[in-house]
């Protein structure tokens, strides 16, 4: 604390105490040695006096007179008696003094005039008179409550700091006088004392406080019920970060609660919450291990234990999977990684992409019974696999499995979604870099996507295909590749469009359109204009025609989407 001027308060006080200190000494000392004094001329041996010759002169000769004795005794005795009571004076003066500069009265007036300065509310008066009594006597309790009221009054931002220096300075006087008691008389001051720590700090600082207050006072049960609610609070604070301090914490509220019910609920709720992220993070052996510390307070520990054991199955089987996920997709990234897409993408080889043989094993791992498996179940918002590991804020190349569209019900009534493969880079846990997906739509047919992503999202230069190995509607079956560029998933620009029909290999089918975050408009003019002769269907609008150069109007490739679509990467 600093005055008005910036003055260390600390030290103008003990400065002051030192010259106060001085000056009495000096007072003493010198009301002594005058007191010495006296007192030695008072005791000292009486010797007869003699009166002055007179002066002679030269006509007579004086006469000799002798000086009564007994009259000067008297006048002598006189003079001690006088010297003795100034000297009892003085010592009485002296002991006052000494009284008067004992530290327990210094601090007595102190807190007096922090008492009145407190009255009239000019609290920073206060807490200066206040942390003088503090420091002058460190065991006095009601001048450290005071301290920390005036602050609070004052709301001046120091209660906190100025705890921590009494608590400080208990410890220091313990250290220099080997132990520290409380008269038994200030232990109930001491107690509310730190009991208003909960006032100031929360979590693992009051809890810290509180249970130096608990030794110190010799376990006082009136700082019980305050402490188990600083744990509590500890624990709930680092439940997300930090797991086993969480825990220990939570013990601790539990053990100083005297009635371990009213935090069993709480505690049980914060421990589940434990399990289910040790399950995300697929560190089962530690979910096992809370559930075991917990059995007592988990309702139902045995549908908790199940589920960790379900849990740890649906994780062999995501590995199983994405390990032949990452195996399909690798030996074509490794292949394409260093060439930028814009670069591999020429109109006259535009159905670049993964070879036939990788595509076919996707085909063969979408939809199988692993996959079914994991996508009906979904307890994370992906799976993810890394042959390193992936764990959180990963970073580099790596496999998952998302979710896709809406859940629904199967005939048995549980429930699923559809979902999606990615295989690419990843920074900090999200997609971000060059990626693929691929999504199957029936046992002939995929979508995909390659190109540049950011923030879990495509956005950049990009590639979509679709591809029916057999049919596609009425037309026979075809692939089709659309590249330009993507914001936030979505299609955002001059996007080109080329497709390839089995009945004509060699021929491909290019157009064209223009998007913006998704919207299309339809193609100007009449559909007849561009060789369109039969309706458009209801609810759809044309938004181009893909046609080949070499073979004229005979052969065009309508494309269609529905009226309010947005187009872009599957999946948004």
């Amino acid at each position: 604390m600093t005055d008005v001027n910036g003055n260390d308060i600390t030290e103008e006080v003990m400065e002051e105490n030192k010259a106060v200190e001085a000056e009495a000494e000096a007072v003493a000392e010198e009301v002594t040695e005058s007191a010495t004094e006296t007192a030695e001329e008072a005791v000292a041996p009486v010797e007869d006096e003699k009166p002055e010759k007179p002066k002679k002169t030269k006509k007579s000769k004086p006469k000799k007179e002798k000086t009564p004795l007994v009259y000067n005794r008297e006048v002598v005795v006189s003079d001690r008696w006088n010297n003795i009571i100034l000297i009892a004076l003085v010592l009485m003066i002296i002991v006052g003094v000494m009284i008067y500069f004992l530290p327990v009265n210094r601090v007595k007036r102190l807190i007096k005039k922090g008492n009145e300065a407190y009255a009239v509310e000019k609290y920073e008066d206060a807490c200066k008179y206040y942390e003088k009594a503090v420091i002058t006597d460190v065991l006095n309790p009601f001048a450290a409550k005071s301290l920390i009221s005036a602050d609070m009054a004052a709301s001046n931002g120091e209660e906190g700091e100025d705890l921590k220096k009494v608590i400080t300075g208990l410890e220091d006087y313990k250290e220099r006088k080997g132990e520290l008691v409380i008269a038994d008389e200030n232990v109930p001051a001491w107690t509310d004392f730190f009991l208003m720590s909960p006032e100031i700090f929360n979590g693992r600082e009051d809890a810290e406080i509180l249970e130096m207050g608990y030794e110190m006072l010799n376990n006082p049960s009136e700082l019980k019920p305050a402490l188990a609610n600083a744990y509590y609070e500890w624990g709930e604070a680092v439940t997300a970060e930090n797991y086993t301090e969480a825990c220990d914490s939570f013990d601790k509220a539990l053990a100083f609660s005297d009635n371990a019910e009213t935090y069993k609920a709480q505690v049980n709720e914060q421990v589940l919450g434990i399990i289910e992220s040790l399950k995300t993070a697929d560190e089962y052996d530690k979910a096992y291990e809370v559930l075991n510390r917990y059995a007592s307070v988990i309702n139902d520990a045995e549908a908790v234990k199940t589920g960790i054991a379900e849990a740890e199955a649906l994780y062999g089987i995501k590995v199983e999977l994405l390990s032949e996920v990452y195996a399909a997709f690798s030996p074509y990234y490794e292949s394409v990684k260093d060439t930028p897409l814009k670069e591999r993408v020429k109109e006259d080889t535009p159905l670049f992409g993964m070879i036939a043989e990788n595509w076919e094993k996707m085909l063969m791992i979408d939809g199988s019974e692993k996959a079914d498996t994991l996508a009906f179940s979904f307890a994370a918002d992906a799976y993810t696999y890394a042959p390193e590991g992936f764990k959180e804020g990963f970073t580099g190349v790596g496999c998952g499995l998302y979710p896709y569209g809406d859940r629904f019900t199967r005939e048995d009534g549980t429930e699923g979604t559809g979902y999606y493969f990615y295989f690419g880079e990843y920074k900090n846990g999200v997609r971000d870099g060059y990626g693929m997906i691929f999504i199957k739509a029936d046992v002939s047919s995929y979508m995909a996507f390659e190109g540049e992503w950011k923030n879990d999202l495509p956005n950049g230069f990009g590639a979509s295909f679709e591809c029916d190995m057999y049919s596609y509607t009425s037309l026979a079956a075809y692939r089709r590749v659309t590249f330009g560029e993507y914001k936030d998933g979505y299609e955002n620009g001059d996007m080109t469009s080329i497709a390839l029909l089995n009945e004509h290999p060699d021929t491909y089918f290019k157009g064209s359109y223009k998007a913006e975050n998704g919207a299309v408009n339809p193609v100007e003019g009449d559909p007849i204009n561009y060789g369109i002769v039969d309706p458009i269907p209801e609810g759809y609008k044309l938004i181009a025609v893909l046609a080949s150069a070499d073979a004229g109007y005979d052969y065009i490739i309508p494309v269609y989407v529905l009226d309010d679509a947005t187009l872009g990467v599957v999946g948004w």
